[in-house]
């Protein structure tokens, strides 16, 4: 090896050799990294800058296999994406959510007044919303694909939970 290679950290010499720090998890760094900037760069203001770092880490809590202890399912870097479209769809329009993982993979948004008002929505890898809302003894559910804007079918619902929070 040269002096060119010991010191450069990313140097492929060929299709045989792969450098030894490359490893999924820096390529999951490299793409976080790059989300940084992309938020840190459209991001409309300083709240949702902070409410993406939530989902940033929210991400990164939970990408390994097992993460709970009881067998969760990793949270993919499709499902951040989706997950990401879907928070700045409905950041200004509507209160903010807690974010958290599920064990099945998704990434869940939840919007609590208190146990008997709660609107839960979560999303998978492949942009499917499966949401539930339990308004006092009345109570919906389903699930939908979400594209570039918030569901027809949402709406409603995200602006009755809206209400019982003012």
């Amino acid at each position: 090896m040269n002096i060119l290679a010991a010191t450069m950290p990313s140097i492929w010499f060929g299709p045989q050799q792969v450098d030894a720090r490359y490893t999924p998890a820096t390529e999951l760094d490299r793409q976080l990294d790059a989300t940084a900037i992309d938020f840190a760069q459209t991001s409309s203001g300083h709240a949702l800058g902070e409410i993406e770092q939530e989902l940033v880490e929210v991400f990164q809590s939970a990408a390994e296999e097992n993460w709970d202890g009881y067998g969760a399912t990793p949270l993919s870097f499709s499902t951040f994406r989706w997950a990401r479209e879907f928070l700045r769809a409905v950041f200004g329009s509507f209160p903010t959510p807690e974010i958290d993982a599920s064990p099945q993979g998704h990434i869940s948004f939840e919007w609590t007044k208190d146990p008997r008002h709660t609107l839960s929505i979560d999303i998978d890898e492949r942009g499917i919303l499966y949401y539930s809302l339990l308004n006092g003894i009345e109570g919906s559910y389903g699930t939908v694909k979400f594209s570039d804007r918030i569901p027809d079918i949402l709406l409603p619902l995200l602006a009755q939970h809206a209400e019982s929070h003012e």
